[in-house]
């Protein structure tokens, strides 16, 4: 009769993993984060999440049913990290300070969790814009919860200001932007401050009677303005520097290089 020994050291059955295998399964939601991030929940597929991980295709599908169990698992430790950090600084601000303070610190916090957690970042941004099942995910996990919060400081903010609380809506913007901004689709020339303006229009509004709105207060700021966003959308309307002219002399080397025949279009915020 074998001893126990030999039993505990006897090898497992063909596909099934042993206790280091088991502890796989946090590299394979980092590496699936990473890979949805960089390529959308379409553009990666369980192979290639594998390789990132270090392991063998079996073992994911051992741990995840599917693909989009795998998505479920690894956006969500990103999301209860966010939780996480949330509940700790919600517990921060208790401390005495003025509203402008408090809006420093909130922003200062979500750049520095949108800098060490760009993949989550990335992933909101391309499923909300998408549709469809992940980004009903998202709204029920992050975005509904995070409405919840936004309003709540807004509310304590007000307190502390003596002034009428804005419609959370209104800092929908601003969370995306200090978010995004630093680190997805902010072209342009470093400067200590950015500003943006956001106009939302009712339904049944002649949208062309107002376009013009953000583009025509902007432009009362330019004498303070060092240049403009690369991003921004009226950039067309408006050209503006977005980059020294040292900067923008290598980008035309660049583009002489791999666009000679300048099938794409020149860049907008050249100045005449």
């Amino acid at each position: 009769m074998p001893s126990m020994n030999s039993l505990a050291t006897r090898a497992r059955k063909p596909g099934r993993p042993n206790k280091s295998q088991v502890d796989a399964s946090l590299d394979i939601r980092k590496a699936a984060l990473k890979a949805f991030a960089r390529g959308g929940f379409h553009g990666v597929s369980i192979v290639e999440i594998a390789r990132m991980a270090s392991v063998a295709k079996p073992l994911v599908h051992y741990h995840y049913a599917s693909k989009d169990v795998l998505w479920e698992a690894a956006v969500g430790d990103a999301v209860a990290e966010l939780r996480a950090q949330v509940v700790q600084f919600q517990a921060a601000l208790t401390a005495p300070a003025s509203a402008p303070d408090l809006l420093r610190r909130v922003a200062r916090q979500l750049v520095l969790f949108a800098s060490r957690h760009p993949e989550l970042v990335h992933i909101v941004v391309d499923e909300t814009a998408k549709g469809g099942a992940r980004a009903d995910w998202l709204r029920a996990h992050l975005l509904t919860p995070g409405y919840a919060m936004g309003k709540t400081l807004l509310e304590g903010l007000a307190r502390l200001a003596g002034t009428r609380t804005p419609a959370v809506e209104h800092l929908v913007p601003m969370v995306l932007g200090i978010m995004n901004f630093p680190f997805m689709v902010a072209f342009s020339q470093e400067h200590r401050s950015y500003l943006a303006l956001y106009c939302g229009l009712g339904q049944g509004v002649d949208e062309s009677k107002h376009s013009e709105w953000a583009t025509d207060h902007m432009k009362t700021l330019e004498l303070w303005s060092k240049g403009i966003q690369l991003a921004d959308e009226n950039l067309a309307r408006r050209p503006a520097k977005f980059l020294s002219d040292a900067k923008l002399a290598r980008l035309d080397q660049v583009r002489a290089k791999y666009d000679p025949k300048e099938r794409f279009h020149p860049w907008m915020g050249r100045l005449a």
